[in-house]
């Protein structure tokens, strides 16, 4: 039986290999590269409540909302909803106003990423800060850094204590102006020699940029600003202390550092995140939340993709476990300090991908198989 034993052991190491290996290798872009030309930012959910037809005013106010900021489209999706005709969508919690007076009702919720709570802003439709919700100096100038190439824009949100700020900041602008100005297109080819990859990271260098943006709470330009930044995690507006978001991609904050989290190791530890090979193409499964802004990122990267050959998304054991309610990616949030390194995505979905699947089935029928074929073996071989 030992043979039998021994192909059972075999069978049991083929099905962990296909469990722990990744079926596939990262791609050879930077993770800030792949997120500003091919993850699109989240839709903010704007609804309108109302009780019939809508005047000629607030059917303007609607259609400015939808249209975005100087003919820059806004990730913002606009709904109006009677309430004579139809129910208010399960999946928000609207609360519609009880008095016929408070009415349209104009209610902004953040993409389904965000804390369930979070609400961006709400109030009579007439009140509605139309051009503030989706644009504001601050925001213009992140999409225009990220679009000429950033890998970064490092928001320094103040607590309003000055000496406070102005220590952290001096210590985040030093850490910012300290990183590299070039980084070698991550090589992911397993089969590349070790000296010819290490003559790749001369030869193929990438120059990188930075910027760090200071944001009074106060501002009251940037009041939508300030809330987006604030809703993005579940504890934020709790700390008294400042709070710095590296924002990458299409408008996209990683996560917050806060109190002692705001130090050299964290900043640096985000800039080799964004910086490294992009290991998973799902947007979903990447720490960060979506900045509501208007931007035009699709006519500003035309003719300045980098080559990538389109990869399916990474497949092993990680993906299939189901992820804790409290999101992993926003551990650093929190004034405890962390090691810098981001962590893991928050979204991973659970349970076993089908491709998955059929494959462990076919090699547990294939050991099964082989087990029934050894023991026979065995058996003859022992009765001979």
């Amino acid at each position: 039986m030992r043979t039998a034993s021994a192909l059972i052991g075999i069978c049991a190491a083929a099905i962990l290999i296909l469990f722990f290996v990744p079926m596939s290798d990262a791609c050879d872009v930077p993770v800030f590269r792949y997120a500003l030309e091919r993850w699109p930012p989240d839709a903010y959910e704007a609804y309108v409540l109302h009780r019939g037809a809508l005047s000629s005013k607030d059917n303007t106010i609607v259609e400015d909302l939808q249209k975005g900021a100087d003919g820059q489209p806004a990730n913002l999706k606009v709904e109006t909803i009677d309430l004579e005709k139809r129910e208010l969508p399960k999946e928000r919690n609207i609360q519609a106003p009880k008095e016929q007076s408070d009415l349209p009702w104009l209610v902004v919720y953040p993409p389904m990423s965000f804390p369930e709570s979070a609400v961006i802003w709400s109030g009579h439709l007439k009140d509605a800060p139309v051009k503030a919700l989706i644009d504001s100096p601050l925001r213009r100038q992140i999409s225009k850094r990220l679009m000429a190439g950033d890998v970064a824009v490092f928001v320094f949100l103040e607590c309003g204590i000055k000496k406070k700020d102005d220590e952290a900041f001096a210590l985040v602008e030093a850490a910012v102006k300290g990183l590299p100005k070039t980084v070698a297109r991550p090589n992911t080819s397993p089969e590349m020699p070790e000296e010819q990859s290490a003559d790749n990271k001369t030869d193929d260098l990438i120059p990188v940029s930075f910027t760090l943006l200071r944001l009074s709470r106060d501002d009251p330009q940037e009041k939508i600003a300030v809330e987006v930044f604030l809703q993005s995690e579940a504890d934020l507006k709790s700390f008294t202390d400042p709070i710095v978001f590296p924002v990458y991609g299409r408008g996209r904050a990683l996560y917050a550092f806060v109190g002692k989290g705001i130090n050299e190791d964290n900043i640096r530890g985000a800039f080799a995140f964004l910086t490294g090979p992009c290991s998973c193409q799902i947007k979903e499964q990447n720490p960060g939340t979506d900045l509501l802004l208007a931007a035009d990122w699709e006519g500003s990267l035309s003719g300045r993709l980098m080559s990538v050959e389109d990869a399916p998304p990474l497949v092993g054991i990680s993906q299939f476990v189901q992820a804790p309610s409290s999101a992993p990616a926003s551990a650093p949030s929190t004034s405890k300090e962390i090691n810098g390194a981001p962590p893991p995505a928050s979204n991973a979905k659970s349970g076993v991908g089908g491709g998955l699947l059929f494959n462990v089935l076919i090699v547990v029928l294939i050991c099964l198989a082989a087990v029934v074929a050894g023991t026979i073996a065995v058996k003859r071989h022992g009765k001979s």
